[in-house]
């Protein structure tokens, strides 16, 4: 996330370089669940992202939108 390079990661954790990759790909698997668990993605006619809104299923992440005055978008 925000472009950090893994070997910043290694450093910053203590671990190997090995190590930090496979965190963040298991972390980019996870993340993408989520969203596919939590939001409503929809794709442009070329299979782009074009936007996305949080399922009505998905609690937690309703009542952090409704304490944040609905203000989150995907």
């Amino acid at each position: 996330m925000e472009g950090v390079p893994q070997n910043t990661i290694a450093k910053k954790l203590g671990i190997s370089h090995s190590g930090a990759k496979m965190r963040v790909q298991r972390a980019r698997v996870k993340l993408r669940e989520l969203f596919i668990k939590c939001c409503d993605i929809k794709y442009d006619s070329k299979g782009n992202f074009s936007n996305c809104t949080v399922k009505d299923s998905c609690t937690p992440l309703k009542e952090y939108q409704t304490s944040f005055s609905n203000s989150i978008t995907c």
